[in-house]
């Protein structure tokens, strides 16, 4: 049982630091090792041991563990030093102490030492200021400090969660994706103020034109949601000290003369500076970190219809062949829609009789010239760009996405025939 006694702990240690931070999550910690540790021999029994490099092991993969020892160092300070730890204190430890708990904590504190013990300004020695150095220890202001940034940087997980959230782990499907790729702008993994207002052009005119009722009722939701936090965004751009932080201080601006300090912050949000007010190692922990927002639509379905027949990627249910637009709601394979989201999106120096051409590899000129008669359509009344040359137009764009999919589909039966041998 000592496995899923590791499991259990770890995973009751994870969702506490989630919930309430690392202090709350080593209180936990600790008394379920404790427990542990009373019931099967004390802290030396090889069962005891096995347990707690378990739980270790899963701590360490999902990053928690150096935060544990943080608050650990800080809720210890008078247990094993008076006034911070230096690195002998901490090899002490990771060599004396009893608990093979203490002994991990001081083993992390010990690889975190040098950025630790900057956190705070702890300066010694010198006269009047000159010649101070910083002491070398984990002193409790650097603790103090310490804990204070990560929950700032809770905080700020709390509002990147929506921007990086997918249905599917991908990072081209995260809400943040979504604004850098709105009609109107430049995709480059820049989000800025203007960003923000053409993605909500977009939303609000699929809303008002009824382009989003074929959708499920689940991901109608979610897209309010969105709009509602990137409306949000917009409107506290430049006064809300949660979102300055999440664009992050491009430069400190001094007036000598006045002796005073003020930050400049970035004028984009990007994935380094969001990853950076988080805390996390790098964007692709961020991403990678972050929950799906939707189930895939079967599911979604079945969970409000339980009864409703199924239908597959040719359109048929119960032998009755359903229209194009409801083929689309229900398609099994989720990954089928993808591809077609994937294989449309604008490149360079095209326009959209290429991506017509890729979408129907194969077929009558007149087939893939009415397919790009749908897309130049759609993409127009999206964006409002009726220009020739189509001067709105960037690459990244999507041509079909999950606004246009329904219609486009059940205008275009050549993408019919090529969806219904799909997969």
């Amino acid at each position: 049982m000592t496995t899923h006694d590791a499991q259990f702990t770890a995973q009751n240690v994870e969702a506490a630091d989630r919930k309430s931070g690392p202090q709350a999550a080593l209180n936990i910690l600790e008394q379920q090792y404790a427990n542990f540790a009373y019931t099967h021999g004390g802290h030396q029994s090889s069962e005891v041991l096995n347990y707690w490099q378990q739980i270790t092991q899963q701590l360490d993969k999902d990053h928690v563990l150096p935060n544990l020892a943080i608050a650990w160092g800080s809720e210890h300070m008078n247990t094993y030093t008076q006034d911070g730890y230096s690195k002998s204190d901490l090899k002490q430890i990771m060599q004396m102490a009893p608990s093979p708990l203490d002994r991990s904590m001081a083993k992390s504190l010990f690889v975190q030492y040098e950025p630790l013990k900057n956190v705070h300004r702890d300066g010694e020695g010198g006269f009047l200021g000159i010649g101070e150095h910083e002491r070398d220890a984990i002193t409790a202001g650097d603790f103090k400090d310490a804990l204070n940034n990560l929950a700032n940087q809770k905080e700020a997980r709390s509002f990147i969660t929506p921007l990086m959230a997918t249905r599917d782990g991908d990072p081209s499907h995260t809400l943040f994706a979504q604004i850098d790729a709105a009609p109107g702008g430049k995709v480059d993994g820049k989000i800025g103020k203007g960003d923000l207002e053409n993605f909500l052009e977009s939303y609000n005119y699929q809303k008002n034109s009824g382009q989003l009722d074929g959708l499920l009722p689940l991901e109608r939701d979610q897209m309010e949601k969105n709009a509602q936090f990137v409306s949000w965004l917009d409107q506290n751009w430049d006064t809300d000290p949660r979102v300055l932080k999440l664009r992050g201080v491009d430069f400190i601006k001094r007036d000598s003369d006045r002796g005073t300090e003020e930050p400049v912050y970035n004028r984009y949000l990007t994935l380094e500076n969001l990853s950076r007010s988080g805390g996390f190692r790098n964007t692709v922990d961020m991403v990678a970190s972050n929950r799906t927002i939707l189930p895939p639509r079967v599911d979604a379905r079945e969970d409000k219809e339980q009864s409703a027949p199924r239908q597959d990627v040719r359109g048929e249910a119960d032998g009755k062949t359903t229209d194009a637009k409801k083929q689309c709601l229900d398609m099994r394979n989720r990954a089928i829609m993808d591809q077609l989201f994937s294989t449309s999106t604008q490149r360079a120096g095209e326009g959209p009789y290429q991506a017509a051409a890729r979408l129907l590899p194969g077929a009558s000129v007149s087939d893939i010239m009415q397919l790009t008669r749908l897309l130049k359509s759609s993409y127009q009344a999206a964006t409002g760009d009726n220009t020739d040359r189509l001067a709105k137009l960037s690459p990244g764009y999507q041509w079909i996405n999950q606004y246009n999919a329904a219609a486009i589909i059940k205008n275009c039966p050549a993408l019919q025939r090529r969806l219904s041998t799909t997969g």
